[in-house]
This record gives structure tokens, C-alpha cells and sequence, in this order.
């Protein structure tokens, strides 16, 4: 059986980050990953400008399949983690193979949740994940004719930019009575609406897709209220599904989105450390728990993961702002800190007199939490400042003026 001083399951940023911070601190160790994907390292934020043809598919690669050799990281790809024993330290995989390890790294991310309605194999039905999805995007626009987007969040506003770019007659369906629904208030709901139909795209909220018609492409999308929508193109952006049960099996407590870890990143087992996406950890400004599918918190999580996980110094905590951002169809969306409603947050909005930009402060206990802009980057560094110190405010209502300056807000 093959062992490591260091075993890192998953290909992503996280773990190629993780695992050439242990390289870089510790030339003596042996570091593998566990990838399930065979392509080496690639930038997933890169994968839209790929499809839209702004760079070549070998610019979406960071890293080359030797680039791990000279590193001296062994890469174990296409195979994938299914099993793991924390008291014998051990990892098992789909081949039946068992890798020994001193210590794991968990940045294992998730999938694309699957519809679970009939048609959803039909060709033409899209996820945005990894690049073999784009591959596939790119063959199936060729020749579409109309397209639906289903989904309200930032994998929607890919799909929707990509389309508009392409001028495909699209439709836009999500559950909720306005897009981000569950993170920004009706003003800025209808500010993205507004934007969406000055771009030809038709928007049908509080839908779902009951059935999917096609023999073997899509050919229509069926709604559960009964409309039946002509397409050969659906993008469908409704999250990620996580396989956690491996790990729930091998006694690490895993949460909603992830392995619960602490502010070190750092399972309840010891020895067992979790980043990116994979790891579910305390919110800085709330303290719910949560996780962060973001590239920039994938880099710095896993540089994390990797210091604490070498203990050779003191730990270092991992308490970065999470940051989202995206530029869709005209708009620069940024969301900051912890955007979910519900429960005892609450939200503040303004919008500009001219519906040039809008902004929505998340509320929670007079504390700014979270902050969503759109088209008003200039408030980013601001807003930030606001969450990291925790700023109390007697009156949140202030925010609501399109005129103050949040530079000045203490």
C-alpha cells in the first residue's frame, strides 16, 4: 500500500495550493493528491472566457501533468476518494486501491445537483462546471436556436452573459419571486430585471422545470405551472450537491455544506484538515456556519490548511471576508461577508436616483454582515472595512441614502 506524510483529496486550487505550500515548507515530505478528474489543475473563472472564445483552451490549464513531478507531488488522477478509516489513516478509492496517510487534506468540492426530473440526460442540458462541461457547451451553441436558463444565482449570470453574447433568444426561469431572492431585497430584484429585459431575455419567476421533451436533444422545457417553453439549450444553475457520506462513514462530522472545521481549518479528528469549498467554517461576522465556493478564498484556504496542517508554527486562522463577484450582461455584481436573509437579518437597500447601481447591506443585530453591490465597486474596500470591524450602527437606516459616503460611516 502506498503512504504519504501528507494526502490531499480533490484536484482543485485548494489542493494544488495545499499541496505546494507543504512542498515549499517541507522538501522532505511526500505529498500526493487524489484528483477525480484527469486533466491537471485549471481555472474554473477562466472556463466563460473560454467559451466565449477570448482565450484558447490550453490558457484554462495553470499547471501541467509534469509540472507535479518537478514539484515532487505525486498526482493520483481519475481516481476518486469513496472511503476513509481516520484511526487506521487510510483512504480508499473507487478501484478498490487504499492509500496510507500521516495527516489529510479534504478539498474535495462538490457537483452540480442533479434536476431530478425526466429529459435531464437529453443532449443540449448544460452544467457549468468543468471544463469537459465547456467542451460540451461550446459543440451544443453552435447551432442553438433558443435557450432557457434555469437558476438565480452567479452560475445563471454566466449562462445568461454567454447567451446574450451569442444574441440566443433566452428565457430565464428560478423559483423565487425575483433573481437572488435569497440574498437581496425586491428593489434590487427588480434593478436585475430591468437589465435582463433590456437584453431581449424573457424572465418567468416562482418557476421550476417539471419535465424536459426531446428524443435525444431538447427540444422544449416544461414548467411545473404548465408552460411549455421552446429550446435546444438549457443552462441550468441550481448549486452543488457535495458527496459527504464517505466521510460521515469515517467518523468526521460534516455539516449542510461541508467538513466542519474550526477557525484553523481543522476536523474534530486530528490529523484531518478540510479547505475551499469543502470546508464548513464559522462565518467572521455571524458565526453561522458556511462555506466559500470561491477561487480567491480557495487560495488563501489552502495555503491555510497547509501551514496548519505542517505545524511547524503557530496556527494561523482563516477569517478572510468571503468575496464574490461577477460581470454579466453590463453589470458588475460583488457580493461580501455572509448575504443569507432569514432568521434575525434583515435588510437595508439604496438605489441610485439615475438606477445606475444599487447596493443592499445585510443587517443582523445593527451590525453590517454582508453587502451586495451592483454596478458600485467604488463602495467595495468600504464595505469591507464595515464587516471586518464589526461596525455597530444606532440607526442602520442611514444606508438607505443614495447620497452618504460609507467611507464615512463609523
Amino acid at each position: 500500500m502506498q503512504a504519504f506524510d501528507y494526502l490531499i483529496i480533490g484536484g482543485g486550487v485548494a489542493s494544488v495550493t495545499a499541496a505546494e505550500e507543504i512542498r515549499s515548507r517541507d522538501a522532505g515530505a511526500s505529498v500526493a493528491i487524489v484528483s477525480g478528474e484527469a486533466e491537471p489543475l485549471y481555472s474554473r473563472v477562466l472556463l466563460p472566457h473560454y467559451v466565449k472564445g477570448r482565450i484558447r483552451r490550453e490558457q484554462v490549464f495553470l499547471r501541467k501533468a509534469e509540472d507535479y513531478d518537478a514539484r515532487g507531488i505525486r498526482r493520483i488522477a481519475g481516481e476518486r476518494a469513496v472511503a476513509i478509516d481516520t484511526a487506521r489513516r487510510e483512504v480508499f478509492l473507487a478501484s478498490g486501491d487504499a492509500i496510507g496517510f500521516r495527516k489529510v487534506i479534504i478539498a474535495s468540492g462538490g457537483t452540480p445537483r442533479p434536476l431530478g426530473i425526466p429529459g435531464e440526460g437529453l443532449k443540449g442540458v448544460s452544467r457549468f462546471q468543468t471544463i469537459a462541461d465547456a467542451d460540451q457547451m461550446l459543440g451544443w451553441l453552435k447551432d442553438a436556436k433558443a435557450a432557457v436558463v434555469l437558476g438565480a444565482g452567479f452560475i445563471a449570470l454566466e449562462y445568461l452573459d454567454i447567451l446574450a453574447e451569442r444574441k440566443i433568444p433566452t428565457t430565464l426561469l428560478f423559483r423565487g419571486p425575483h433573481f437572488f431572492s435569497g440574498r437581496i431585497d425586491a428593489a434590487g430584484g427588480e434593478f436585475l430585471a430591468a437589465n435582463f429585459r433590456r437584453h431581449g431575455i424573457t424572465i418567468m419567476p416562482n418557476r421550476g422545470v417539471s419535465r424536459l421533451e426531446g428524443k435525444e436533444r431538447i427540444t422544449a422545457v416544461v414548467t411545473i405551472t404548465g408552460e411549455r417553453i421552446r429550446a435546444d439549450f438549457l443552462g441550468a444553475g441550481i448549486g452543488v450537491s457535495k458527496d459527504q457520506e464517505w466521510l460521515r462513514r469515517g467518523g468526521i462530522a460534516v455539516g449542510e455544506s461541508g467538513v466542519r472545521v474550526n477557525e484553523y481549518l481543522e476536523a474534530a479528528v486530528p490529523g484531518v484538515f478540510a479547505t475551499g469549498d469543502a470546508a464548513e467554517i464559522a462565518d467572521t461576522a455571524t458565526g453561522r456556519a458556511r462555506s466559500h465556493g470561491n477561487w480567491g478564498h480557495a487560495v488563501f484556504s489552502g495555503k491555510i490548511a497547509a501551514e496548519n496542517a505542517l505545524g511547524k508554527s503557530a496556527l494561523v486562522r482563516c477569517d478572510a471576508v468571503s468575496s464574490y463577484s461577477i460581470r454579466s450582461i453590463g453589470l458588475g455584481v460583488v457580493f461580501l461577508g455572509d448575504t443569507r436573509l432569514g432568521g434575525a437579518a434583515h435588510t437595508v437597500s439604496r438605489l441610485d436616483p439615475n438606477e445606475a447601481w444599487y447596493e443592499c447591506f445585510i443587517i443582523e443585530q445593527g451590525r453590517v454582515v454582508g453587502v451586495a453591490l451592483i454596478n458600485r465597486g467604488s463602495d467595495r474596500a468600504s464595505a469591507l472595512r464595515l464587516i471586518r470591524e464589526g461596525v455597530r450602527l444606532a440607526n442602520p437606516g442611514i444606508l438607505s441614502n443614495p447620497a452618504l459616503d460609507l467611507g464615512a460611516v463609523s
